[in-house]
């Protein structure tokens, strides 16, 4: 768990930084400031190769905990549809939410690649 964690600790600070309407705004220094902090946590949010093993036992365990819920779902009775349709209203309310900051970090990340490759060529 510990190579997932970096990536949703970043997804729920963009979530914040969306829900508290913290970015951007009309204060000059506290965009320039949230700016590279999003260029911080982005860049530091996919880890090493090495870390990125336990998503091979994490897709098993959710693929497992989808099938019981599935075959147990009648003897569940907090299991039913309209708390689903809940947790998917909540899922896509929270994505709609981080997109603007996923494409932030994107084009950031792409302006440092386009000017570092510029540079390496003059060279």
């Amino acid at each position: 768990m510990v190579g997932v964690t970096p990536f949703f600790g970043a997804l729920f600070l963009f979530f914040g930084l969306s829900f508290f309407n913290l970015f951007p705004n009309r204060n000059l220094g506290l965009n320039i400031a949230l700016t590279y902090l999003i260029f911080t946590v982005s860049s530091l949010m996919f880890s090493s190769k090495q870390d990125l093993v336990d998503i091979g036992y994490l897709i098993p365990f959710l693929l497992f905990l989808l099938i019981i819920g599935y075959i147990f779902q009648p003897f569940i009775p907090s299991f039913n549809l309209p708390y689903l349709k809940n947790i998917i209203a909540s899922l896509e309310f929270f994505l709609t939410n981080i997109n603007y900051y996923l494409f932030l970090s994107i084009l950031i990340h792409l302006f440092l690649i386009t000017i570092f490759s510029l540079v390496n060529r003059k060279r």
